[in-house]
């Protein structure tokens, strides 16, 4: 995923696999926690669990974290982004991929057992 770096995001992360992904991609991106610790070397994702959501201030390289319904509530000018993982946004190309080749008419069938 390609993090909009100036802009203003708040990426929701319901998943410990999403948070870890998203905040490696911040501090390769320069960005630092607003106690300037490197974004991977705190994982806030515990404290909040699926709820979790990191935001992005564009214009100092900061984050900060808090609940999904926090940032709904207060922040609803700041796009909210779910962020996928790798493996998620393979998945979803993938299916993608077959569903374009099923409105083409290819046929799919199961495997024939042995």
């Amino acid at each position: 995923m390609t993090i909009k770096i100036n802009q203003d995001t708040i990426y929701h992360t319901p998943t410990q696999e999403a948070f870890n992904e998203l905040v490696q991609e911040l501090e390769a991106a320069g960005y630092l926690w607003t106690g300037k610790a490197l974004p991977t070397s705190i994982n806030n994702w515990y404290r909040l669990q699926e709820e979790t959501c990191v935001r992005t201030y564009s214009d100092q390289k900061i984050l900060s974290y808090d609940d999904l319904s926090y940032y709904k509530e207060y922040f609803n000018d700041v796009p909210i982004i779910e962020y996928k993982t790798k493996k998620e946004r393979s998945l979803e190309h993938d299916f993608k991929k077959f569903m374009d080749l099923k409105e083409l008419g290819v046929k799919f069938e199961a495997p024939q057992k042995p």
